[in-house]
C-alpha cells in the first residue's frame, strides 16, 4: 500500500510546472494513436463508405474512399497530437521569441502559439488536399461518362474546368492561411489587390491574352482534341488544350507546345475535317472480269453507298478505266458531320469491309483466279 502511495505521489510531482502524470498521459495518447492509426482510419473509411453508398455505386464509392484514405489518416493523427500536447500546457508557455522596444514587449511567440499555428496550417492543408482529391474524383466520373457518350465538347472543356477549380481551391486555402495563421486583414488585402490589378494585368499581359484565347478556342471550336491541325510552321495532332498553351503531337512523335494566342492569330487549317468526313478510294483489279461482272460490281457498290444513312447524298462508285493494266474502280463519298471521331472510324471500317465483300464476290464469279 505504501509503495502504491509512493508511486502515486511520484506521478503527481511536477516537472517544469506540470505533473509527471500529464507527460505520461500525453506520451501514451500519442503512442496509442500511432499503433491503432490504421484500424481507426479503416473504421472511419468504412463509415464514410456506408454513407457514400447511398449516392454512388460500388465502383465509384470504393474509388472515392481510396482517395480519402491518406487525408483522413493524417487529419486523425494531427488531431490526436494536438490534444496530447495540450496535456502539458505549462512547459509550452515558454517564450521562443520576443521583441522589446523602450522596455515594452511589443510581441512574443510562445511554444504553444507555434503549435497552434502549425495545427491550423495542417488542418487547412489537409482539407485542401481533400478538396483537390474530391475535384479529381468528380472529374474522373465526368470524363469517363463523356468518353462513353463520345461527348467531344465535354472532353475538351472538362480538363480546363478541373484546372480552374483547383486554382480556386488553392487560392481560398492561401487566404485562409493568411487570415488564420498570419492574422492578415484579408478583405483589405483583396481591396489592395484590386487597386494593383492594373499593374498585375500589364505584367501578365501575355498570359491573360493566352487565357482569353483558350476560351475563344473552346467556344468557337476551330479544332478539338484529337484533330490534326496545320499552321504556318507546325503541324500535329491536338493532345491537350490548356489555359496558356495547346499541346500537339508532331509527325516525328515529338511534343509541340503552341501558345493559344498564336493559334487564333495565325492561319490554321483543320485537316481532320477533310480526313474524317470525305473519303476517296481507289480499287485496282486484275483484268479477268467481263463487262457484265464489272457493271454488277459497280452497281452493288452504288447500292451500298445509297442505302447507308450515315453517308451524304451524292456518294458514287464508277469504273474509271485502266491503270497499269488493271481495272480501276473509284469510290467517293462523304460521311455526315453529326458523327464523332470514334464513330466515323467505325463507320469507315464497316464500309471498307462491305466494299471488300462485294469485290470479293465479283472476283469469285470470274472463271480464273483473281487478286485484289
Amino acid at each position: 500500500m505504501q509503495i502504491l502511495l509512493s508511486q502515486i505521489s511520484y506521478w503527481q510531482e511536477t516537472f517544469s510546472g506540470e505533473p509527471r502524470w500529464n507527460y505520461a498521459l500525453s506520451a501514451l495518447l500519442i503512442l496509442l494513436s500511432w499503433i491503432f492509426r490504421k484500424l481507426i482510419t479503416k473504421i472511419l473509411l468504412r463509415i464514410t463508405h456506408r454513407i457514400l453508398h447511398r449516392w454512388l455505386n460500388n465502383e465509384y464509392s470504393d474509388e472515392f474512399v481510396a482517395l480519402l484514405k491518406n487525408p483522413i489518416s493524417y487529419l486523425f493523427q494531427i488531431g490526436v497530437l494536438y490534444v496530447a500536447l495540450n496535456f502539458i500546457e505549462q512547459p509550452l508557455q515558454a517564450v521562443l521569441f520576443e521583441r522589446i522596444e523602450n522596455q515594452h514587449i511589443l510581441f512574443h511567440i510562445r511554444i504553444i502559439d507555434l503549435i497552434d499555428h502549425l495545427f491550423l496550417f495542417g488542418i487547412i492543408y489537409f482539407h485542401t488536399v481533400l478538396a483537390l482529391r474530391i475535384a479529381d474524383f468528380i472529374y474522373h466520373i465526368r470524363i469517363e461518362k463523356a468518353n462513353k457518350e463520345a461527348a467531344s465538347n465535354l472532353l475538351q472543356l472538362l480538363p480546363m474546368m478541373k484546372e480552374i477549380i483547383k486554382i480556386l481551391i488553392w487560392t481560398i486555402s492561401f487566404f485562409f492561411i493568411l487570415g488564420l495563421i498570419f492574422h492578415v486583414n484579408v478583405p483589405a488585402l483583396i481591396t489592395g489587390l484590386g487597386i494593383g490589378g492594373v499593374a498585375i494585368a500589364l505584367a501578365a499581359k501575355e498570359s491573360i491574352e493566352n487565357l482569353f484565347a483558350s476560351f475563344i478556342i473552346l467556344v468557337d471550336k476551330p479544332f478539338q482534341i484529337g484533330d490534326h491541325i496545320k499552321m504556318e510552321k507546325m503541324e500535329g495532332v491536338v493532345e491537350k488544350i490548356g489555359f496558356r498553351s495547346t499541346h500537339l503531337r508532331l509527325p516525328n512523335d515529338h511534343l509541340g507546345v503552341v501558345p493559344n494566342k498564336k493559334l487564333i492569330d495565325e492561319h490554321l487549317e483543320n485537316l481532320s475535317v477533310k480526313e474524317l468526313h470525305k473519303v476517296l478510294q481507289q480499287i485496282y483489279l486484275e483484268p479477268n472480269l467481263n463487262k457484265e461482272q464489272i457493271i454488277e460490281c459497280v452497281s452493288q457498290l452504288n447500292d451500298l453507298l445509297h442505302k447507308n444513312t450515315f453517308i451524304e447524298t451524292g456518294g458514287t462508285a464508277y469504273f474509271k478505266g485502266f491503270h497499269d493494266n488493271k481495272l480501276h474502280i473509284q469510290i467517293q463519298y462523304a460521311l455526315k458531320n453529326n458523327q464523332d471521331r470514334n464513330s466515323i472510324h467505325q463507320l469507315k471500317e464497316q464500309l471498307n469491309l462491305d466494299v471488300y465483300a462485294i469485290v470479293r464476290t465479283s472476283l469469285s464469279k470470274s472463271k480464273t483466279t483473281n487478286y485484289l
